[in-house]
């Protein structure tokens, strides 16, 4: 049972729901996805080949009736000729000159070629398609930046306004190429050998590892959902209420230099909502080997309740990396969203993501 609620501070006024038996939550490590070998997928099978001899007695034990009797009228109206002897008398054996000059040799005629058929097989072409092939392949390239955060470059020419989705260590989110087939992405590193995979939709795609030894410096968790899901991470560092500075929330961010200089945390938004069935995830980062003081980061998730999720039940997936550990934990959940009278009202999942205990000795 919910029970609806109002909080102080600049918040004031959205009705918030303290969520205890609404949503069921599964543990779950790692992630599986197929991918399709691109190259491997564009080379057809070579034909398998008949022996002719099998051709030729599969065709001799078939023979049409109408010709076999035909066969059988004239073999009767044909004369029996007397039976050849094996050996011919030496007498009517023909003489055989033998001739001391060789016999000219095979006049040689030139063959006549196909103009389109050389162009077919002409090397020079066979190689610029090739080349031409090889230009469609889409591109990732990985480039480490401050906070332990990664700039991906998508280059895909052949690929223009197309739909992907990034795949990292379990997180995923979508994107879209531009017309020219380019997108630049900057994205969290859940791990110090961060492998990055770029999917489209048709199949193709690409890899880029990146080496981010930052990484251990930073808490960082993740929360991430398919469509209308209207969830949201909210961070309040070392006690600060709703609105206030240390409220780290969608509308209240920060940047990455809060955390570069040890201030505080910060959030990022990924996904791209023009993409058929978008995936989102929300990322909020602390840098808690070189917090300014000792004191606690309380984690809660929140889920708005929309005209587009309201009497449904929504899926979610949570991620935890943390500075002193190793290794990605992954949590499913499952909200059942009131029904459509409470639009506009928010529900708040407590204990779905661990406090940050933060200690600067």
């Amino acid at each position: 049972m919910a029970l609806n609620t109002s909080l102080p501070g600049a918040n004031t006024g959205r009705k918030m729901g303290m969520v205890c038996g609404t949503f069921a939550v599964a543990m779950g490590f790692g992630f599986f996805m197929q991918q399709q070998d691109a190259s491997a997928s564009r080379n057809a099978s070579a034909p398998l080949e008949t022996p002719v001899d099998a051709d030729i007695a599969v065709a001799s034990a078939f023979q049409i009736p109408e010709v076999a009797a035909e066969q059988e009228k004239v073999a009767a109206a044909t004369p029996q000729l007397d039976a050849i002897p094996a050996v011919m008398p030496k007498a009517q054996l023909p003489a055989v000159q033998v001739q001391d000059t060789p016999p000219p040799a095979p006049e040689i005629l030139p063959v006549a070629t196909d103009p389109k058929v050389d162009a077919e097989i002409d090397p020079a072409g066979s190689d610029k398609a090739l080349a031409d092939a090889a230009s469609c392949d889409p591109m990732l390239s990985a480039r480490v930046r401050d906070a332990a955060l990664v700039e991906l470059s998508i280059a895909a020419a052949c690929t223009g306004e197309a739909d992907f989705t990034i795949h990292h260590e379990g997180m995923m989110f979508s994107g879209r190429t531009s017309t020219t087939g380019e997108a630049t992405i900057i994205a969290p590193a859940l791990s110090e050998k961060a492998a990055f995979i770029l999917a489209f939709d048709d199949g193709f795609g690409a890899v880029v590892e990146a080496d981010v030894p930052a990484v251990g410096e930073f808490d960082r968790v993740v929360l991430q959902w398919r469509g209308a899901g209207g969830f949201e991470i909210h961070a309040m560092e070392y006690g600060a209420s709703y609105g206030e500075p240390g409220h780290v929330w969608h509308d209240a961010p920060r940047n990455a230099s809060t955390a570069v200089t040890g201030e505080g945390g910060f959030l990022m938004m990924l996904g791209d909502g023009r993409v058929d069935a978008p995936r989102f995830a929300q990322v909020y980062t602390f840098p808690t080997n070189s917090a300014p003081k000792s004191g606690r980061v309380s984690l809660s998730v929140e889920a708005e309740i929309t005209a587009a999720n309201c009497s449904t039940d929504v899926e979610a997936q949570t991620l935890e990396r943390h500075a002193a550990g190793t290794g990605v934990k992954i949590v499913d959940l499952m909200l059942s969203v009131p029904t459509c009278e409470a639009v506009g009202d928010f529900l708040v999942l407590k204990n779905i993501l661990g406090d940050l205990t933060l200690s600067n000795s």
